[in-house]
């Protein structure tokens, strides 16, 4: 069960698409791993292996990891997760909460470039101030306010 099984129907090249700025791309599939390098919004990148949370990804200059969170595989079943990433985003009510679902960085803008706050830790409630596409603007406790990956909150 653990090993990629090269049975898909994608003549075994599967490609990804990344969905935010300066993605990191690192030596290890290891949030400590060494950063090598960054992706761009919207570039394609081969995928070349994965593990849980991690792809290995490669282009025409560089080969290493990036976290899968931020990689949307290009074929329709490939992450069951993505398909859920719009729940609760139809709330009209004054000041939404929301559940943060995985220990995520709490953001000064939102971009992955941008200073990190400080940790959120999974189950974490938040007040929602704004939805906006990919990034949340939350409210965590009477005073900090941050950015949050969207599909980060629920």
């Amino acid at each position: 069960h653990g090993k990629w099984q090269k049975h898909h129907p994608s003549n075994g090249q599967q490609h990804a698409t990344a969905t935010v700025q300066g993605l990191h791309v690192r030596a290890q599939p290891s949030m400590t791993g060494q950063i090598i390098g960054r992706l761009n919004y919207g570039q394609r990148v081969r995928v070349l292996q994965k593990k849980p949370g991690w792809y290995k990804v490669k282009t025409n200059s560089l080969k290493g990891w990036s976290s899968a969170q931020f990689l949307k595989l290009d074929h329709a079943n490939a992450n069951k997760a993505n398909r859920h990433h719009n729940h609760g985003k139809g709330s009209t009510t004054s000041d939404p909460k929301g559940t943060v679902t995985v220990t995520a960085h709490l953001r000064s803008a939102p971009s992955l470039l941008a200073h990190i706050i400080q940790w959120v830790n999974a189950g974490s409630r938040v007040t929602i101030l704004h939805r906006g596409g990919q990034w949340d603007h939350v409210r965590l406790g009477r005073k900090k306010s941050g950015y949050v990956w969207s599909q980060f909150v629920r």
